[in-house]
């Protein structure tokens, strides 16, 4: 019998609705600048296999939506496991009351060129449950677990700014982590799921939601926020400012 070892296994949903794309058939999918046709699971689930150890890069493009770069790193006896969002492009169906945001990142007198995670606070957010989390497990609450992106990537809002976590699994109350939080937050902290953007030569990125909202930005180590309403919105945040 031939075993097969599962070097990926990335969720794959829409940008837009965090929707899961339940089928890949309309994915063109290209491994390291080759074409790669990966197994598609049940549920959404690219699966890549028997991948030599290191660097990989993977390159998604659907219609309707921005082609989508990641990079991981693919180790012996080891599964990635993380969740893809492919952003709306041109032709993509938005509905009414779609809010749009235009940002412009600088850091201090220069447009930055780091990347730049965004999210927007849910309707039911996912909070900490526990204060002063330490290792990699701790406990957490949401009205709708459902619809979080699990496993992904997440914005710990603090008073005192926020940091980037990977959640790896939610099973009820009980989160695990990639790596422990480095700061220390309260019972009733939001955990926002970010996407990851990067902006252009002037500093500028595009993102837009289905509703109005309270948004996030990330980057270089700081954090900032701000009201979207909807319809179009401009933004232009100094990250090496408080916010």
């Amino acid at each position: 019998m031939i075993r097969r070892h599962v070097s990926a296994a990335l969720l794959v949903r829409d940008g837009f609705t965090g929707r899961v794309l339940a089928s890949g058939a309309q994915v063109r999918c290209r491994l390291d600048n080759q074409p790669c046709k990966p197994v598609w699971k049940e549920g959404g689930y690219l699966v890549l296999t028997d991948l030599e150890r290191g660097e990989h890069v993977l390159l998604l493009d659907r219609r309707g939506y921005q082609p989508e770069r990641y990079a991981f790193r693919a180790e012996d006896g080891e599964t990635v496991e993380d969740t893809l969002f492919l952003k709306p492009g041109a032709g993509y169906p938005f509905p009414p009351g779609t809010a749009a945001l235009t940002v412009t990142v600088r850091e201090g007198t220069r447009p930055a060129d780091q990347p730049v995670w965004t999210g927007m606070s849910a309707p039911a957010p996912l909070k900490l449950a526990q204060d002063d989390a330490e290792g990699t497990q701790l406990r957490l609450f949401c009205g709708n677990p459902g619809l979080l992106p699990v496993p992904g990537n997440y914005l710990v809002t603090g008073k005192q700014g926020g940091e980037l976590t990977h959640l790896r699994s939610l099973q009820g109350e009980k989160g695990e982590l990639d790596r422990p939080l480095s700061g220390r937050y309260g019972r009733g902290t939001e955990l926002v799921p970010v996407q990851c953007f990067q902006p252009d030569a002037e500093g500028r990125f595009r993102v837009l939601f289905p509703a109005a909202g309270k948004v996030w930005l990330h980057c270089g180590g700081c954090t900032g926020s701000l009201d979207l309403s909807a319809g179009e919105q401009t933004f232009t945040w100094n990250c090496k400012e408080e916010s």
